[in-house]
């Protein structure tokens, strides 16, 4: 496919028009998560946040196998966050899931 072909273009110009409210929003979040650090360490955020994500996919992809590498993967991180923080797990959860449900679309 070459540059010069008109859906690249169309594309070129989707990404700049979108990009600076692209970067507005994800900065906007950043600084919300960063603000959960008065809690919850900032690597059980970061983790948090994967699983979510991890989470996401795997409803997706309707059944989930127990032994499916992805679905071990979100186990295990949910244990690792888990033992880290104990009970407040479910609520770091809760509130980074309001986070990105309110997050503005770029």
């Amino acid at each position: 496919m070459l540059i010069e072909h008109h859906d690249c273009k169309k594309m070129a110009i989707y990404i700049q028009n979108r990009a600076a409210g692209i970067a507005l929003a994800t900065c906007a979040l950043n600084k919300e998560l960063n603000a959960l650090e008065a809690n919850y360490p900032l690597s059980e955020i970061s983790d948090a946040c994967r699983l979510i994500r991890l989470a996401r996919q795997l409803k997706k992809n309707n059944p989930v196998h127990l032994y499916d590498k992805p679905y071990q993967f979100f186990l295990g991180l949910f244990s690792h966050i888990k033992q880290k923080i104990g009970a407040k797990t479910d609520q770091l959860i809760k509130e980074i899931e309001v986070l990105l449900e309110k997050r503005y679309r770029a």
